[in-house]
């Protein structure tokens, strides 16, 4: 039945995706500028200094970010923060990272997600990936999508949303928070999984369902037939995006891979393909799909409590939770 039901959610999931996302054919490809992008020695590193937040509530914060690429809107990162207890010194920070249009997530399920996590001891950050949310322009001809046609502006927004992270754990160290974990899902863990390559801050990385094989998941996938439409016409090697050409930089057993056993969007051999290469950290196979996953409150429970575990359990001088502690 679990078999049935995540396969239904997931054909309507990508049956909806790949009516709405309806995109002009005649949008440049540029795929000269995006292997350009690429190339970069600092593409994966970029330089990012502390970002400057500034709260409008209890949550609630922007900061410039420090790549000026894009429309306006795009310029400006939104996000979230929910603390632990009245500072951030001396406590571990999660930050989450929604998947690939997943308003959603970052509305409803990621806050009430932060808010179980911050009754265990856990401080939580999130921002809004750009082209998402606040930072979507607000109609054609602007580019209104992280994923599309446009080669160099897809890989641009790849390197701002590394940026824009890079500059959150600037800040998060500048609070004193003791270590950085990533939790991220779909879109947002194949950014997690690149953060956890290229930055030593990342203490602990979750990637739920990856993004691992670029161009072999966009050549499936219906909703992504504005990019093979571009690749079409202008090849480019997408490989150096590809998680299993690059290795995390902390110890495996502070990396956990979420696998959904009947995920349709993510193809399991490239998860396979991952796990090995990466040295087979710690996986964990459940019975769900990419979207059913989501709303599986055991896997959301075990993948909070393995967290827990790796960024509390040897803090022992915090008044902290036990695992398993839901927030009121």
């Amino acid at each position: 039945m679990n078999q049935i039901l995540a396969h239904l959610i997931d054909r309507f999931v990508i049956s909806l995706a790949g009516l709405t996302h309806a995109e002009s054919a005649d949008r440049p490809a540029r795929s000269r500028e995006a292997a350009e992008w690429l190339a970069r020695p600092d593409f994966f590193t970029p330089d990012a200094p502390a970002a400057k937040l500034e709260f409008s509530g209890e949550h609630d914060f922007t900061f410039a970010s420090p790549c000026d690429i894009g429309p306006p809107r795009n310029r400006l990162v939104h996000g979230r923060l929910f603390r632990a207890g009245s500072s951030l010194k001396d406590r571990p920070t999660v930050v989450l990272m929604h998947g690939w249009n997943d308003e959603p997530g970052y509305l409803w399920r990621q806050p009430a997600l932060a808010r179980r996590l911050a009754a265990t001891g856990l401080n939580v950050a999130m921002l809004e990936l750009p082209y998402h949310l606040h930072r979507r322009p607000g109609a054609p001809p602007e580019l209104r999508d992280f994923i599309s046609g446009d080669l160099a502006a897809m890989v641009a927004a790849t390197h701002q949303a590394l940026a824009d992270h890079r500059a959150l754990f600037g800040w998060l160290e500048e609070q004193g928070t003791n270590r950085i974990a990533i939790w991220g899902y779909s879109l947002g863990a194949w950014l997690a999984g690149l953060l956890a390559c290229h930055d030593s801050r990342v203490d602990t990385a979750v990637l739920s369902t990856p993004l691992s094989d670029v161009a072999t998941t966009m050549a499936q996938l219906p909703f992504c037939r504005p990019l093979r439409r571009s690749l079409a016409r202008e090849p480019m090697d997408l490989s150096r995006l590809n998680l299993a050409s690059h290795r995390p930089r902390m110890p495996l057993e502070r990396v956990l891979l979420l696998v959904g056993e009947h995920d349709l969007f993510i193809p399991r051999p490239s998860l396979d393909e991952l796990w090995e290469v990466w040295g087979r950290p710690e996986r964990r196979v459940v019975a769900q799909g990419h979207l059913s996953i989501l709303a599986s409150r055991r896997v959301l429970r075990d993948t909070s409590d393995w967290l827990w575990s790796r960024l509390v359990r040897p803090t022992t001088e915090l008044p902290l939770a036990p695992p398993g502690t839901s927030a009121a």
